[in-house]
């Protein structure tokens, strides 16, 4: 085969994704494996059982406003997580781990399949499919779409926001959003009414991406826009009487959702979401700061394999025809906004990160579409090996900032790209590269990385203890630790009962409450003293805690004479 470059309107490679058929049967097949590969080969993890227990206290009190978790009022992150996990529940009684992680890993094919359509529709089948490919074959993406959680949603749904919000600044001039009609392509979403259904879209996705997690999904979005709109030319685009309406829907819905919360709990909603931004808002230190420098470099970490691709960027501006190079400029304009927003809060945790992984995955998809289609040749898809040293760096400061993002994982993701640029069958493309990487994260995630964590924090077997000590019909209590119980959550839903958390105050008891089996560990034993005398009926050791499982004798006697 010879070297020389593919020219533009010759034959180009991976051809074949041009066309619709092929397109979307690609990206079902490969979002669908990267999701949901051995989604219900491991047992429930971290705060999954929070969710299930608080979607389930929706659906017996009709209230599906405020997430009561434990019989507590839980505010910290909002409503939506709660319905999904709702929709297994509702079905059957006892849904296994795949149903109840189903509804969110679900959310990441129609994220893949919405990219598809809408940038298939803008720039070519093949691109949407590079587009869709590189979000849901990320490495943070792989690593929290698999889990009930908050994480999950927010990226998809706020995904979905970023990426109609391209399409309708991709799709307008740079004065005062002229729509653009050159080309083939000219007729997607060049209408009016089109621009302003893209904008509804948009603030719509938003809504939903709020609901999913709250702040972080407006942190990315807001300054994200105006970085995007000012990178493409369309700041007076935000003017516009689409944008203005697609805006004032989002506030509207936001204050129907806080309306309709206030209405059943009062202002006392406020008050855990309060909580957590003061105290995210004073944790700066001298680590955080340093931490916080680094945060570029980590969030690029965060998504490779596919944004390797982001180095190329300025080669790729250059060459690219204006309707592409404005969509690279706006998703540019979401990562960099976005990621400029994460660097004013002290918080590090990568999973915050997450709701930029469609801008990420529309610039490295349309820098993709442009090394395929002028023919890479084997000096361009050296990029991985000239950066490689500097990713394994990357990779070592990013397990030690959050060791939630597997190191192996980091690894692999510098390793297969690099050793497949080495093979002369792949050689010609760097996109087999990239897919097939992200195959082998989809691969170790599915059957290494998640079964590990969760065999780690694995309770089931705790539970096995308990349940033939507790009466099937009996309420059990639970001492909390500070995260609200939800470093057992998994122990209190294998339980198969209902779950309280104890009160610290006898005063904080409800009088019809009949506290008689409590559940606490070694950490949280001073705490049940101060109200309550009991009897160790079981303990059961496990690698992070040590379960007691006790009767309840009475009140303790200091608490018993205040």
């Amino acid at each position: 085969m010879s070297d020389t470059p593919t020219q533009p309107g010759h034959p180009s490679q991976l051809a074949v994704l041009e066309r619709w058929p092929v397109a979307i049967a690609t990206v079902g097949l490969f979002s669908s494996l990267f999701c949901f590969l051995n989604l219900g080969g491991y047992a429930l993890m971290s705060m999954e059982g929070m969710i299930i227990d608080g979607a389930r206290s929706m659906m017996h009190s009709g209230n599906w406003w405020v997430p009561r978790v434990y019989g507590d009022v839980y505010t910290y992150k909002p409503a939506f997580a709660y319905w999904l996990s709702a929709l297994p529940q509702s079905i059957a009684q006892a849904p296994s781990e795949l149903a109840l992680r189903a509804p969110f890993a679900g959310g990441g094919v129609l994220l893949a399949m919405g990219l598809l359509w809408l940038f298939g529709r803008l720039l070519g089948p093949r691109t949407g499919v590079f587009i869709a490919l590189a979000a849901t074959g990320g490495l943070l993406f792989l690593d929290k779409i698999r889990i009930a959680e908050f994480d999950g949603p927010i990226a998809v749904y706020t995904g979905l926001a970023i990426a109609a919000a391209v399409a309708a600044l991709a799709v307008s001039g740079p004065r005062a959003g002229v729509p653009v009609a050159t080309g083939a392509l000219a007729t997607p979403f060049s209408s009016a009414g089109a621009q302003a259904a893209l904008w509804v879209a948009a603030y719509g996705f938003a809504f939903l991406g709020f609901i999913a997690k709250g702040v972080p999904a407006l942190m990315v979005f807001g300054p994200g826009l105006l970085a995007a709109a000012f990178l493409t030319g369309n700041v007076r685009r935000l003017f516009r009487w689409d944008h203005i309406l697609g805006a004032a829907l989002f506030l509207g819905m936001v204050g129907f959702y806080i309306g309709s919360a206030v209405a059943v709990d009062g202002s006392a909603i406020f008050d855990q979401p309060a909580a957590e931004a003061g105290r995210r808002s004073v944790g700066w230190t001298l680590s955080t700061l340093g931490i916080t420098l680094l945060k570029p470099v980590l969030i690029l970490a965060a998504f490779m394999p596919w944004t390797l691709l982001l180095l190329r960027t300025k080669q790729t501006l250059i060459v690219l025809e204006p309707r592409a190079r404005r969509v690279l400029l706006a998703a540019l304009g979401f990562f960099c906004g976005g990621t400029l927003a994460f660097c004013v809060v002290s918080t590090h945790e990568m999973r915050y990160y997450l709701p930029l992984a469609a801008a990420a995955a529309i610039s490295s998809g349309v820098i993709a579409e442009s090394m395929v289609s002028r023919g890479s040749n084997p000096r361009s898809l050296l990029i991985t090996i000239r950066v490689f040293l500097v990713l394994f760096v990357l990779g070592a400061i990013g397990t030690a900032v959050d060791r939630g993002l597997a190191s192996a994982g980091l690894i692999v993701a510098i390793l297969v790209p690099a050793g497949l640029s080495l093979l002369p069958s792949v050689r010609r493309s760097v996109v087999p590269q990239l897919v097939a990487c992200s195959l082998v994260l989809t691969v170790a995630y599915a059957f290494v990385v998640m079964p590990g964590r969760a065999l780690r924090r694995d309770t089931t077997e705790v539970a096995a203890v308990f349940d033939p000590l507790i009466p099937k019909d009996e309420t059990v209590w639970m001492v909390a630790p500070s995260d609200h119980a939800g470093k057992h959550a998994t122990l209190l839903h294998y339980l198969g009962r209902e779950v309280r958390i104890l009160p610290e105050t006898l005063s904080e008891s409800k009088p019809e409450a009949a506290i008689r089996f409590v559940i606490y560990t070694d950490e949280r034993a001073h705490l049940l003293a101060k109200t309550h005398r009991v009897e160790d009926i079981k303990m059961v050791k496990h690698p992070y805690f040590n379960y007691h499982l006790a009767r309840v004798l009475g009140r303790a006697l200091d608490a018993a004479s205040d």
